[in-house]
């Protein structure tokens, strides 16, 4: 067992100590609630007045623990960076999903600039609210429900990190909802474009990421037949 630094009391026995980190003079605070750990500032500079309100941290934490809520507040940009590093990892080691690239340029580009100085447990649905209005101001017009799917998709993905790292309980995640305008089905083809196409499939092939490959390739034999169909459809 590693010395205990003499800067480090026990208030509590195996439940409650405070502690200086190196270089800092306020004391820290860092207790258990139900076998997990935390880590809290009293800001305080002398002990006995660090040990007073130490208690009176772990008693807070106990009464939110007791009625379901989360002990500590945790920045949302920090538990999104959390997140992002979660999904980068997944992919990096191929178990992650290629939707992840679009979920984290989503809540670097539109969730972080306006949720990011919140903390993570206490996020509304007026500032769901707030996030979907400055969203269309971003995008310049309002997004379809797919994306709005999207949208909600990368915002899980946060409040689960959260909750996983007990930031947060599953009682404070706010409801998602799916608005937005339909999607416009896209006018047929055109004779030019379908030509264009065409000739395109290779270089669209040779970008394409291991996971898309194959669903280019089989597109590629497909598409004879299509430009079949669409010309004797246009005749």
């Amino acid at each position: 067992m590693s010395k205990r630094l003499s800067t480090t009391h026990e208030v509590i026995s195996r439940t409650l100590f405070v502690y200086k980190r190196a270089g800092s003079a306020i004391w820290q605070c860092r207790y258990s609630i139900n076998n997990k750990w935390f880590t809290e500032t009293t800001h305080e500079y002398h002990l006995e007045d660090a040990k007073r309100v130490a208690h009176m941290i772990l008693m807070d934490a106990n009464i939110k623990h007791r009625y379901n809520v989360a002990p500590i507040s945790h920045l949302f940009k920090d538990v999104a960076k959390l997140a992002i590093k979660r999904m980068e990892d997944e992919l990096r080691v191929k178990d992650g999903r290629v939707i992840y690239k679009d979920y984290i340029f989503v809540i670097k580009r539109y969730i972080i600039p306006v949720l990011g100085a919140k903390p993570i447990n206490q996020i509304s649905f007026n500032d769901i609210e707030e996030l979907a209005t400055k969203r269309v101001v971003e995008m310049g017009h309002e997004p379809t429900k797919s994306t709005i799917k999207n949208h909600n998709a990368a915002l899980g993905k946060i409040f689960t990190e959260a909750v996983m790292r007990g930031y947060m309980s599953e009682a404070q995640k706010p409801m998602l909802v799916v608005t937005g305008r339909a999607t416009e089905r896209r006018p047929e083809f055109s004779l030019t474009e379908v030509k264009v196409l065409l000739k395109g499939f290779d270089g669209w092939i040779s970008l394409s990421t291991p996971e898309q490959l194959e669903i280019r390739l089989l597109l590629k034999v497909d598409f004879p037949d299509f430009r079949r169909r669409f010309l004797t459809s246009n005749l």
